[in-house]
């Protein structure tokens, strides 16, 4: 599912920390290489130095909501 973001998508998706098992990650969580298709800018950031930017991927799936603590 491809989505159009104006935030960081990678702090919503599912795929931000990858699994062993596998279902879960993507070229950039698991290796930082940029995600085939994705929308991108690279930016400075006073704290990090250079990132990226990305407002739209097709490998974009919203992270599950969870329980409140405690579970």
């Amino acid at each position: 599912m491809s989505v159009t973001n104006p935030q960081q998508l990678c702090w919503q998706c599912a795929h931000a920390v990858p699994t062993l098992d596998g279902r879960h990650g993507c070229e950039w969580s698991v290796d930082l290489r940029p995600v085939p298709g994705w929308t991108a800018e690279m930016v400075t950031k006073t704290s990090f130095g250079l990132t990226w930017s990305i407002t739209a991927c097709p490998k974009y799936m919203p992270e599950p909501q969870r329980k409140e603590w405690p579970y």
